[in-house]
């Protein structure tokens, strides 16, 4: 029902909306308009309301129980949810994600116990997070891959607990698999968001958050990732707003950080250590609040303290490349020229190492007598341009000379080294995996390839070829060597594969 008494006169409009209400349809339709457009809050009232009038309606209870969740109500999401049928799977689904949200993993693993779908193994690879084991984490995580239906949340979670190891390589593989699936997916967004940030790219990190934020404008981790985007790209008047937009008299850690991290883009390093020193106690819990903290005693000629920061922080993150950075430049500038060399070691031979790795590898090296100075250096001069170049070089060069662990490494490396959209690094790098034993995981690569380059025979035709070695949709791998065929005419091998294709079909 249509409610237009606010185009009349105030006395006449306040008689008639006495009487004004909305039916159950119409606030279940603008709850999810409400939804659609991010604010939860809103959908979550019209939902209460309608279910007044309509108690038990499975799919009001069921929209009032993803509103909960997306709110962070737990609680309140297993309540909604015990009125509903525990066999229906999505159901259990929610279940879990309920007993998560209330801090109560063992619960959560319960709910989807004995089912195979790859929600349910998010489900139990984030139980099994919670209660520190990580090695079970990641093997539910590796299941759910080829698990049965949808993947993108799965695959989300699993990038972000990847990037959490400080495997960011790995991290940004797996979102680039989940946004093949549902690119514009609150989950696929945030992880995008938050790997971009770590990869140094906060221009397409803050449109990533953008993007999440519009879908769910009260989603903490989406807040705090952009007010931290606008800080890294200079916008820091816009951050501080959006900081006290969302965060409000918020005195948790992570707007504290957010807050210092204004403060540090500010220059105001007396001002971060301020903020960060009353919150020591809780820094092990945040590794960036802790590194920035490091920084601003760095930055404050405490070097002292700041190494004693690092270390155990490096000890706990051994793959966070800015603290491995920041900790040798404590050491070098105190004189232990060789712990810093140490402490770099581990980035020396990567084909993505950056310039102010290589170039203090090369001063640390210089000043210790390691015969690789001169090499480091050499690569530091280089702009990273043709850092980048080299890499493929070594690529394609492993790719010719039948090399393919090296070729995968490299193609991997070059990957990183820039935004993933190489149609033909993809294509490579999934040939390469197909030669060496890994053809499911190269055919993600050349599902991505195709997609960049869809009139490539080349790249049509090792989609094919991996799709045939694992067994997909072998109707679609004919359909891609048909028409790579007509595109490469001349190409032996292009008709070879479809003439075995053919025979076999």
């Amino acid at each position: 029902m249509n409610c237009r008494a606010r185009f009349l006169a105030p006395i006449a409009a306040a008689t008639l909306l006495a009487g004004c209400t909305l039916s159950p349809a119409d606030r279940a339709q603008r709850a999810e308009d409400a939804m659609a457009q991010g604010d939860f809050a809103a959908a979550k009232l019209d939902l209460v309301t309608a279910l007044k009038d309509k108690p038990g309606d499975a799919e009001l209870l069921m929209l009032l129980a993803r509103t909960q969740l997306e709110l962070g109500d737990g609680e309140g999401a297993l309540q909604t949810l015990r009125q509903l049928d525990i066999s229906d799977p999505q159901v259990r689904i929610m279940t879990g994600e309920a007993e998560l949200v209330r801090g109560m993993p063992e619960r959560a693993w319960q709910a989807v116990e004995g089912w195979g779908t790859a929600d349910a193994k998010r489900i139990q690879a984030l139980s099994k997070l919670a209660l520190g084991d990580v090695a079970g984490a990641e093997a539910r995580f590796v299941e759910g891959t080829s698990a049965s239906g949808p993947k993108a949340r799965l695959l989300a979670e699993y990038a972000r607990f990847e990037l959490a190891r400080g495997n960011r390589r790995q991290a940004r593989d797996l979102v680039e698999r989940a946004k093949l699936e549902d690119a514009d997916a609150f989950d696929v967004l945030l992880a995008d968001g938050q790997i971009h940030a770590a990869q140094g790219r906060p221009a397409d990190a803050l449109a990533a958050f953008k993007a999440a934020l519009a879908r769910n404008s009260g989603n903490r981790a989406a807040n705090i990732g952009h007010v931290a985007m606008l800080a890294e790209t200079g916008k820091l008047d816009e951050a501080t707003s959006a900081l006290e937009g969302f965060a409000g008299e918020d005195e948790r850690l992570d707007t504290a950080h957010l807050a210092a991290l204004i403060a540090a883009k500010r220059e105001k390093w007396n001002e971060v250590r301020d903020i960060l020193q009353s919150r020591e106690g809780q820094l092990a819990d945040m590794p960036q609040a802790d590194l920035l903290y490091a920084q601003a005693l760095k930055q404050l000629d405490l070097g002292e303290l700041a190494r004693a920061r690092l270390v155990p922080l490096l000890r706990r993150y051994p793959g966070q490349r800015d603290v491995r950075l920041l900790l040798a430049q404590v050491q070098y500038d105190a004189g232990d020229r060789a712990g810093a060399l140490k402490t770099l070691e581990p980035v020396a031979g990567r084909g993505d190492a950056s310039g102010p790795e290589l170039s203090l590898l090369a001063r640390a090296a210089r000043a210790t007598g390691d015969p690789r100075a001169a090499a480091f250096a050499g690569r530091a001069a280089l702009p990273s341009g043709q850092r980048f170049a080299m890499r493929l070089s070594a690529a394609d060069r492993a790719l010719q000379d039948s090399d393919w662990s090296e070729a995968v490494a490299a193609y991997r490396d070059v990957l990183a080294m820039s935004d993933g959209k190489n149609a033909m690094v993809l294509n490579n790098l999934a040939y390469a995996l197909g030669r060496t034993g890994k053809a499911g995981e190269g055919l993600d690569y050349a599902a991505r390839a195709v997609r960049l380059a869809p009139d490539n025979a080349a790249v049509l035709d090792t989609a094919a070829v991996l799709m045939l070695e694992t067994g997909r949709d072998r109707a679609r791998a004919l359909e891609l060597l048909r028409k790579a065929a007509r595109l490469a005419p001349g190409n032996a091998e292009i008709k070879r594969h479809l003439a075995e294709a053919e025979r076999t079909n």
